[in-house]
């Protein structure tokens, strides 16, 4: 990401237990923050990655745009969540879930990622 002045990379949880997480975001300036959120998901297509059901998200306190949508891998399904806001741009992917509980997990998750100054 230019301009990034923090970034975090993460992946959390148990493929055994179902409750793999992963997590990437930058803390850099965004001019454009609904069309950051488009670009990520239009990035995550070129990568090969097709994701389908794209819906609007809640932001929680934290405001911006957010967009969830679904996808699989190797008969996986996963649900992916992206936000972007004016510092700052992230995704949280869950391996073993549903769009609609992700959604609802979303705004708290993104809570702990993302701490504004």
């Amino acid at each position: 990401m230019p301009g990034a002045t923090n970034t975090v990379g993460a992946l959390y949880g148990d493929v055994a237990d179902q409750d793999i997480v992963i997590v990437a975001a930058a803390e850099a300036p965004i001019k454009n923050p609904k069309a950051e959120l488009e670009q990520t998901f239009y990035g995550a297509g070129i990568g090969g990655l097709k994701i389908d059901n794209i819906t609007t998200a809640p932001t929680g306190k934290l405001g911006g745009a957010a967009k969830c949508g679904s996808s699989e891998t190797s008969g996986v399904d996963m649900a992916i969540c992206t936000w972007a806001d004016e510092g700052s741009v992230g995704m949280v992917i869950w391996y073993f879930k549903s769009v609609s509980k992700a959604k609802a997990e979303f705004p708290k998750l993104r809570a702990e990622i993302e701490k504004k100054s």
